[in-house]
């Protein structure tokens, strides 16, 4: 894997962190909105609080969680919960207080308050000033990340891109997988670091759509620069297609390890026959007992909350399999399809009411309707990927007892045990296993169809009161 693939895979890494917090902290109640952009000193926000605008002060105290967008954002006050904040510049001023999370994605962000829990960090450059402290771990995928002396992470760093610059305090390890990596600060413990070998910064890639000349960012020589002044309380384990053992002006408190790049799978790939054959057993069991134990959690749950749905939906699929075959098709296709048409409906939306009422309602829309949709995605996965097999399951080991074994008054924990150990057997057949698994999606899907739209009309019918 190249240089910048690895760093568009933290970026991408990132920003998927960001949207799955960002859907699944959506607030259930109310929320209070504001398109101006201003809180000010002395100002109570005690609910969450979406606010945009082309520059966005936040100098109050939100007691909820705070979702900031704008071209310029800087928080400056307290927020008693998680802030996710978005736009070309956002600044965590020096008198900031954030009791919880801190998740951005931005082209330049500087952090110089505090921070109780931790940071998530996507963008072209992310700088900790001299008075920041992060209460627990920090990660960060860009271009430039670099923290300057006298700030603090209490925790540990995980961090991608072209150049690190560390000249803080970090408490515990660092992670790192960059082109350049310089450190004048301090490491608590340990510090494992990816880096390319010496050589000149000019032409190098970097990830992004703005050029570090744009964000007036120094970009260093790629390779490693351990400093003088610069403490590691544990062991240095770097990783680069050469020794720079020359780069190290302070030595690691523990030992200092140097490696080469993992070699290629096909020079890595040398068992013998037996060990491939008992690798591959082990691998086949771990996988049984992995779905085994899943199936059998969820599927206990589904009985014990919706039992009557799970029974409902299986009587639905063995009156009508090939209409729930067909139906279950179509919904996994639209599943899959669909996503993509409503966001770009969303950004097209987002535009339109940013323009008309100056940016004030783009980021508000954007933010709910891709927040909404990434739920409404991520319900359709575990129905598609579980709630279909359960069905299946239940049905199969309903049909074992009452069937065959003429146990009509079996207990329902009991038909899912004997369906999970049945699903699990066949699951693991190569081939075999995975079309089974593609057919009960369909199956499952299109029986959950069928059930609550019947069941729908079945409510609308006895809702019309005769006349008479």
């Amino acid at each position: 894997m190249t240089k910048t693939n690895r760093i568009f895979n933290y970026i991408i890494l990132t920003g998927m962190l960001v949207l799955l917090v960002f859907g699944v902290a959506q607030p259930v109640a109310a929320f209070e909105t504001n398109n101006n952009g201003r809180i000010a000193e002395g100002e109570v926000i005690d609910d969450d609080l979406f606010i945009s605008a082309e520059k966005v002060a936040m100098n109050g105290t939100v007691n909820g969680v705070l979702f900031a967008s704008g071209n310029r954002v800087n928080i400056n006050g307290t927020v008693n919960g998680d802030v996710f904040a978005g736009g070309a510049t956002v600044t965590i001023g020096e008198n900031a207080k954030i009791t919880g999370n801190l998740f951005v994605g931005a082209q330049t962000v500087e952090v110089n308050g505090e921070v109780a829990g931790s940071v998530f960090t996507g963008g072209m450059s992310l700088t900790l000033m001299e008075k920041a402290v992060v209460g627990r771990n920090l990660y960060f995928g860009g271009f430039n990340f670099e923290t300057k002396p006298g700030s603090v992470i209490n925790r540990d760093v995980a961090a991608g891109g072209y150049q690190l610059i560390l000249g803080g305090e970090v408490a515990r390890d660092v992670n790192a997988d960059s082109a350049a990596f310089k450190l004048d600060g301090t490491i608590g413990r340990d510090a494992r670091i990816q880096v390319e070998k010496p050589g000149s910064a000019d032409g190098m890639p970097y990830a992004g759509p703005w050029s570090p000349q744009s964000n007036n960012i120094e970009m260093i020589n790629p390779g490693l620069d351990i400093g003088e002044s610069a403490s590691i309380g544990g062991d240095l384990v770097y990783t680069s297609p050469v020794d720079q053992s020359n780069a190290l002006e302070s030595t690691p408190q523990g030992s200092t390890v140097f490696q080469t790049p993992v070699p290629s799978e096909e020079e890595t790939r040398k068992p013998t026959t037996n060990v491939k054959f008992q690798s591959g057993i082990f691998r086949t069991f771990k996988n049984m007992a992995a779905n085994f134990i899943s199936l059998m959690a969820l599927g206990a749950l589904a009985l014990w909350l919706i039992p009557l749905t799970v029974k409902g939906i299986s009587e639905s699929l063995a009156s009508k399999p090939m209409a729930s075959l067909g139906y279950g098709f179509l919904i996994n296709l639209v599943g899959w399809i669909a996503p993509f048409f409503a966001f770009a409906v969303i950004i097209v939306l987002a535009i339109i009411l940013g323009l008309v009422s100056f940016g004030g309602l783009g980021g508000f829309v954007f933010s709910v309707g891709s927040a909404s949709l990434l739920m409404a995605f991520t319900i359709f996965l575990a129905l598609a990927s579980w709630g279909s097999k359960i069905i299946l399951i239940y049905l199969t080991g309903r049909f074992v007892l009452e069937k065959m074994f003429k146990q009509v008054d079996a207990n329902r924990f009991l038909f899912l045990l004997i369906g999970v150990a049945v699903y699990v057997l066949f699951r693991a057949v190569p081939l075999f296993g995975w079309l089974m698994d593609v057919f009960i999606t369909f199956f499952g899907l299109g029986a959950m169809w069928l059930y609550f739209r019947d069941r729908k009309g079945n409510q609308a019918a006895t809702e019309v009161t005769p006349v008479a």
